[in-house]
């Protein structure tokens, strides 16, 4: 739970874990079939949504999947890894 609230569903305290996540791990059979990856993007865009507006002091959510997916979708943001 503390993996799950802290990396992928964190909001900007980061000390806790939210109660909605508690209910998908009441069956812990269920728990590999979820679409962890939707959720988590799902998540990642209402935190960039929240981080938007004017009285917003910061973004709060997995900052590492943000980078990923820029490097993903924006190659000329990429580094240059050839040799100079």
């Amino acid at each position: 739970m503390c993996l799950i609230g802290s990396t992928l569903f964190m909001d900007k305290s980061s000390d806790h874990v939210h109660g909605w996540l508690y209910s998908y791990f009441k069956d812990l059979q269920m728990v590999s079939k979820y679409a962890w990856g939707a959720g988590a993007i799902a998540w990642m865009y209402r935190q960039l949504g929240r981080s938007s507006r004017a009285g917003s002091k910061g973004f709060s959510g997995c900052l590492t999947l943000l980078q990923a997916w820029i490097y993903e979708y924006f190659p000329l943001l990429r580094i240059n890894r050839a040799a100079p």
